[in-house]
This record gives structure tokens, sequence and C-alpha cells, in this order.
């Protein structure tokens, strides 16, 4: 009884990790979000605009957008510059979409939009993100 316990607690601490990945790069973070993600969702649709100004729509498909805002208040330095090299180098920014696995181990293939980070203590960091998901 009590090894099973013990395997749940492990089981639980394994998946409380934030994992962001592109290819064989990797920048994780040991604290699940404080505010994890949800926000609305957008619906996007291609228009144009014909010689008489008025808009229609080119293609009936619709790509749905959702925000995705984390904040990371307790981050060592060395997971800041592990994610600092993934989103600056691998990622090059917005450039690219990459895989973010949150804390319940559900992968999401994301695109960075915003983020920035400050000194909260003499050894920790508070990092906020912003990300979209297409769904």
């Amino acid at each position: 009884m009590a090894d099973e316990i013990i395997g749940g607690e492990e089981a639980a601490t394994a998946i409380s990790a934030t994992v962001f990945s592109c290819g064989a790069a990797s920048a994780t973070l040991v604290r699940a979000p404080s505010r994890p993600f949800a926000a609305d969702t957008r619906l996007f649709q291609t228009t144009a605009v014909d010689s008489l100004g008025n808009r229609y729509v080119v293609d009936r498909s619709a790509v749905t957008v959702r925000p995705v805002v984390l904040t990371f208040p307790r981050v060592t330095a060395a997971e800041l510059a592990a994610l600092r090299t993934f989103l600056y180098t691998t990622v090059a920014g917005a450039r690219t979409k990459f895989t973010w696995t949150d804390s319940a181990a559900v992968a999401h293939t994301v695109r960075l939009t915003a983020w920035h980070w400050r000194q909260t203590g003499p050894a920790w960091f508070q990092v906020d993100m912003q990300l979209e998901e297409t769904l």
C-alpha cells in the first residue's frame, strides 16, 4: 500500500514539468505554470475586397486559434537560460511552431506571440508567455 502511494506521488511529480520542444531541441521548466492557459477562441476566415470595396470570403474553411497564457512564477537561472536559447535560437521567436507539453502530459502545437521575464528574487525569475494554438 505504501509503495502505491509513493509511486502515485512520483507519477504526479513526473508530469508536473512543462516541456517546450522543436525537433531534437527542448527546454523544460520543472514547475507547472501558476496561471495555465485559457482565453477566448477566435475564428479566422480569409477575406478580400473587390474593386467596389465590398468585402467577401475567399475560402469557406476557417482557422480557429486559441490564445494560451502561461505564467511561471519560480524559474531558476538555468531554466531561464535554456528557455531563452530555445526561443531565440531554435524557434526564432514567432517564426517556427513548436510543441508545448503541459503539466498533464498533453502536447499542443503552438506559436509564440509574446513573452517576458523579470527577476523576483536572488535566484528566481518569473516568466510570462503568450502562445497561440491552431485548432
